[in-house]
C-alpha cells in the first residue's frame, strides 16, 4: 500500500455513508462518484487506488476535485490543509483557490495571506486613485527623465523618444501579429456580414449573393475568432491541467459561434429598428455593428468553456454537445431570408426576429436547465 493510498483509506473510513450512516464502503464511494462525476467507479477500483495497485492520472483534475468533495462532504476531509496533504502524497498539485471555494465554500480572499499587521476590521492606509494607477508609471517616468538628462539640449525631444520606446516595448511581436490578425478578420466580417444588412436594393439577385456571403462569413469567421483565443499558454488552463485538452479547443470555437451569432441578431435587431423608423444608416455604423459582433464572438470563445467547466467541474462534449447547433444557425437562418426576405422589411420583420430569438433563447435555457447538474 502506497502512502496516497493509506491516506485515501484512513479519510474514508472517517467518513458517513449519507444513506445509511455508516462507515463509508469502498462500494458506496464508487457509486457516489457516479452520481457527481458521471463515471462509475467499482469498489475493486477504489480497493485499488487503497492499494497502490492503480493511480488516478494527474490530468484527470476533475476525478480528483471530485474525490475530494466527496470526503468532505462525508465528512472524512475536515479543511483544505488536509485535501492537500492527500494530494501532496500522491504527487498532485495542491488545490487552487477556485477549487477550494468550490469544494469548501471558502472565500478565495481570506485563502490569501493577509497582512499580519492588520487586525481584522482595522482600516488599511488610505490610497489615492492616482497613486494606484499610476504607481508604476512614476517610477519609470522619473528612471527615463534620468536618463534623457544626458546630452545636448533641448530635452524633450529625447524624452519624447525615450517614451515612444517605453510604450513600443510592451507590445510583442505575437500580440502586434494577433491584432493584424483580428484586423483582417474584422474586414472580412465587414465584406461577408454587412451585404445582409442593406435591404436598400430589393433585387432578388443581389440579396441572393447577400445571403450567400453572409453564410459563408458565418461558416468562417466564428473559427477564425476561435482562433484568437489561446488556450494553450493560458495559466488558469495550465493550472487546471487543460491547456492541450481537444475538449476545451472544441468548446472554445462552439463559444466563438455562439457568442457570434448572438452578436449579429442584436445587430440585426438594432438594424430594423433603423430601417422600421427610416432613420439614416452609414458604414461608420457598420464598420461598428461588424466589430461588436466579433468581440461578442471572443467573449464567448473565452467565456463558455470555463462556465461550462465550472457548471460541470470538467470539459466534457456530452455536457455542451447540443449547443454545437449553432455551427449551423447560419445556413438555416440564410435558408429564412431567402425566403422570408420581404417579410423581414416589412413592420412585422421587427417581431418575427422578437419571435426568433425568444424561441431560440428559450431553447438555450431549456437545454441549460435540463442538463445542468442537480
Amino acid at each position: 500500500m502506497n502512502e496516497f493510498g493509506a491516506l485515501l483509506r484512513n479519510h474514508r473510513i472517517k467518513c458517513n455513508d449519507p444513506k445509511t450512516g455508516r462507515v463509508l464502503s469502498q462500494q458506496r464511494f464508487g457509486e457516489l462518484l457516479r452520481e457527481k462525476f458521471g463515471v462509475g467507479f467499482s469498489g475493486a477500483a477504489i480497493s485499488d487506488w487503497e492499494r497502490g495497485k492503480s493511480k488516478i492520472h494527474a490530468d484527470d483534475r476533475p476525478l480528483l476535485t471530485c474525490l475530494i468533495q466527496i470526503l468532505y462532504e462525508c465528512g472524512g476531509i475536515q479543511s483544505p490543509a488536509q485535501a492537500n496533504e492527500l494530494l501532496e502524497t500522491g504527487n498532485y498539485r495542491n488545490l487552487n483557490l477556485l477549487e477550494i471555494q468550490q469544494i469548501f465554500k471558502e472565500d478565495p480572499i481570506s485563502l490569501q495571506n493577509p497582512d499580519p499587521q492588520l487586525e481584522i476590521g482595522a482600516k488599511r492606509p488610505e490610497s489615492r486613485l492616482w497613486e494606484i494607477i499610476f504607481f508604476e508609471f512614476n517610477d519609470g517616468w522619473g528612471n527615463l527623465i534620468a536618463g534623457a538628462r544626458e546630452g545636448p539640449p533641448p530635452l524633450w525631444t529625447r524624452v519624447v523618444v525615450a517614451l515612444m520606446r517605453s510604450f513600443t516595448a510592451r507590445f510583442s511581436a505575437s500580440a502586434f501579429l494577433q491584432t493584424l490578425f483580428f484586423i483582417w478578420i474584422w474586414i472580412a466580417a465587414y465584406f461577408l456580414i454587412a451585404p445582409s444588412f442593406d435591404w436598400s436594393f430589393m433585387n432578388p439577385q443581389y440579396w441572393r449573393r447577400s445571403v450567400i456571403l453572409y453564410v459563408a462569413g458565418t461558416l468562417v469567421l466564428p473559427p477564425l475568432i476561435g482562433l484568437l483565443a489561446n488556450t494553450k499558454n493560458n495559466k488558469f488552463w495550465k493550472a487546471n491541467w487543460l491547456s492541450n485538452s481537444p475538449s476545451l479547443r472544441l468548446y472554445t470555437h462552439q463559444g466563438a459561434f455562439v457568442g457570434f451569432h448572438i452578436g449579429y441578431f442584436a445587430i440585426l435587431f438594432a438594424e430594423l429598428i433603423r430601417y422600421s423608423l427610416h432613420l439614416p444608416s452609414s458604414s461608420l455604423l457598420v464598420w461598428a455593428g461588424t466589430l461588436a459582433m466579433l468581440v461578442v464572438g471572443y467573449i464567448g470563445a473565452t467565456v463558455i468553456p470555463y462556465n461550462i467547466w465550472r457548471a460541470y467541474s470538467r470539459l466534457n462534449l456530452r455536457d455542451g454537445v447540443i449547443f454545437f447547433a449553432f455551427i449551423l444557425m447560419g445556413p438555416f437562418w440564410g435558408l429564412y431570408l431567402l425566403q422570408y426576405f420581404p417579410m423581414l422589411t416589412s413592420p412585422a420583420g421587427l417581431f418575427s426576429v422578437i419571435a426568433i430569438v425568444t424561441l431560440l433563447s428559450g431553447w438555450i435555457a431549456w437545454q441549460t436547465n435540463r442538463r445542468s447538474p442537480r
